[in-house]
């Protein structure tokens, strides 16, 4: 017998909607939480600069490497205390490493202990530093973006 009141054509509508809803938030579950970097919007003088960064999001942001205060600096190495972690990480420094002191060119020479650093591990090789940013911007005091100015 087929039932084909208005209580039963509502029920399978409210089922239809339930099972979409849930279908869709499967596939953004599946999206957000995916192994596959997707790029970040940045600013030409923001920290990832154009060199482009990971997916945010705190699993993801640590293939970015390590951000915090240098506690030691050679010409072939540097420790950074990351700020995230509170752990210490060391990295090779080799030719192949750059070196961006707040948006300009700049050399290991310029980093010293206590320095704010944002290191980026090589895409190869975690434990060498592909690229180092020694006093990073992030487009005006935080993550939340703005000039930073202020009027008087």
């Amino acid at each position: 017998m087929n039932d084909t009141s208005p209580k039963s054509n509502l029920t399978q509508l409210l089922l239809a909607v339930l099972i979409s809803a849930v279908a869709f938030g499967a596939l953004g579950y599946y999206i957000g939480h995916s192994s596959t970097p997707k790029a970040i919007a940045a600013s030409p003088g923001s920290a990832f600069g154009a060199a482009g960064g990971q997916a945010a999001g705190g699993r993801r942001f640590g293939r970015l490497g390590s951000i915090g205060t240098v506690s030691a600096v050679s010409s072939t190495s540097i420790t950074v205390s990351d700020s995230r972690t509170n752990t210490p990480k060391t990295y090779t420094i080799n030719s192949s490493t750059t070196v961006s002191n707040n948006g300009s060119t700049g050399s290991v020479s310029d980093i010293t202990t206590g320095s704010t650093v944002l290191v980026m591990p090589s895409s190869t090789d975690s434990s060498v530093a592909s690229r180092i940013l020694l006093n990073p911007s992030f487009g005006g005091g935080g993550f939340g973006g703005g000039s930073g100015a202020t009027t008087n």
